[in-house]
């Protein structure tokens, strides 16, 4: 009996550790950890009103989550964290700080984030979401010459959750656009 409460008291402890511990890349909310393990940046059009800058779309995004070549959308189920940059590059997120805005009055700016956001459980096919605004601050983004993003940020929601982003890999690029470089 005394070696089962100790295999039990193992066991709980070692299935108690492996919730704690931290993806490499992640979204957290309050003391909670999402895994993201890809990221995309996805060109819709530019944005080169008169300013030679581009809309790109960053998306991390956790493992139940793909893109579809053919039907040009996202498809399953999982977290997200997005944001558009204003960059001048077409084709990458340039290294820089991203400072979030709502003011579309002076849109577009360079090294402005719009739309800063995250979901915990995003599913495209039924909209089926629970995304929440992110209020405050900049997001970090390195890119080094081997193509592998650094993207970091720290900050609050709108229900005032405090948030944090780590991600760290290869970032595919998407040119859903329809147009030619």
């Amino acid at each position: 009996m005394c070696l089962s409460l100790v295999l039990s008291l193992g066991v709980a402890a070692c299935s108690e550790d492996e919730k704690d511990t931290v993806p490499a890349n992640y979204l957290q909310v309050g003391s909670k950890y999402y895994a993201l393990k890809k990221g995309f940046v996805v060109k819709y059009s530019e944005s080169n009103l008169g300013k030679d800058l581009y809309d790109l779309e960053l998306d991390l995004m956790g493992s139940g989550l793909n893109y579809d070549n053919d039907e040009g959308v996202f498809k399953g189920k999982g977290p997200v964290f997005y944001l558009t940059a204003d960059t001048t590059s077409g084709t990458e997120i340039v290294s820089g700080e991203y400072d979030f805005t709502d003011d579309y009055d002076n849109y577009p700016e360079v090294n402005k984030a719009y739309g800063a956001s995250y979901w915990t459980s995003f599913e495209p096919e039924n909209m089926g979401y629970d995304g929440r605004v992110l209020l405050e601050g900049s997001v970090s983004i390195e890119v080094d010459e081997n193509g592998v993003y650094e993207v970091s940020y720290e900050g609050k929601d709108e229900l005032d959750n405090s948030i944090k982003v780590y991600y760290k890999g290869v970032i595919n690029f998407i040119d859903a656009s329809g147009e030619e470089d």
